[in-house]
């Protein structure tokens, strides 16, 4: 063998370690980012699951939260039918009274809701007080205020009509009972969407 045969032996060998050299390395290297990529995947996919674990008790949440909102949405629905329920009974009720409570809840709802402004009261048409006479003495005997009886009837059924010019206060059971209703419906309401708030 000449010394160029030598020389390029050697070449050839350095050639084939380095080759073999850089194998190494690139292996080496992909086997790193195979590693690092492998990682990088498993941490994505547990924060995917932690994620999707979150949203899911999110949404069991939710859907508890408005399992209670309906129960309690029909809890006020049934209270809110037997409350009107109460309040027709009690209508159907007043319209039984004799004629001397009538003419004593008229008085009554007339004296809570009037004040010293004068004005003229006008009895139901549908449910008169027989006994105007003795009406209107006991009408001008409230005290602090300055009503006085009028010859004509308002067109509602029960109770009274104030009239003070052009302004007019109903004072019928049946007016009287749906602003309590409404009234005692919205306190209801506040009571159990409050609640339902909490929760």
């Amino acid at each position: 063998m000449t010394n160029l045969d030598k020389i390029l032996e050697r070449i050839r060998l350095d050639g084939e370690e380095r080759a073999i050299a850089l194998d190494r390395e690139t292996d080496e290297a992909l086997l790193r980012l195979k590693t690092e990529a492998d990682e990088q995947t498993a941490r994505d996919a547990a924060a995917i699951r932690e994620n999707a674990e979150k949203d899911a008790r999110k949404i069991v949440t939710l859907a508890n939260s408005a399992a209670v909102a309906l129960r309690k949405k029909k809890a006020l629905e049934v209270k809110s039918r037997a409350l009107s329920d109460a309040v027709d009974e009690a209508l159907a009720a007043l319209a039984r009274l004799s004629e001397d409570d009538y003419a004593e809840l008229v008085l009554s709802l007339i004296e809570r809701n009037t004040d010293g402004t004068p004005g003229e009261v006008l009895l139901a048409s549908g449910r008169p007080v027989l006994d105007r006479g003795a009406f209107a003495q006991r009408l001008a005997a409230l005290p602090g205020r300055n009503l006085t009886l009028s010859k004509k009837s308002a067109d509602i059924p029960t109770g009274a009509l104030v009239s003070y010019g052009r302004i007019q206060v109903d004072l019928s059971f049946e007016a009287v009972a749906a602003e309590r209703r409404d009234a005692i419906r919205d306190r209801l309401a506040d009571m159990i969407f409050r609640d339902a708030a909490k929760e």
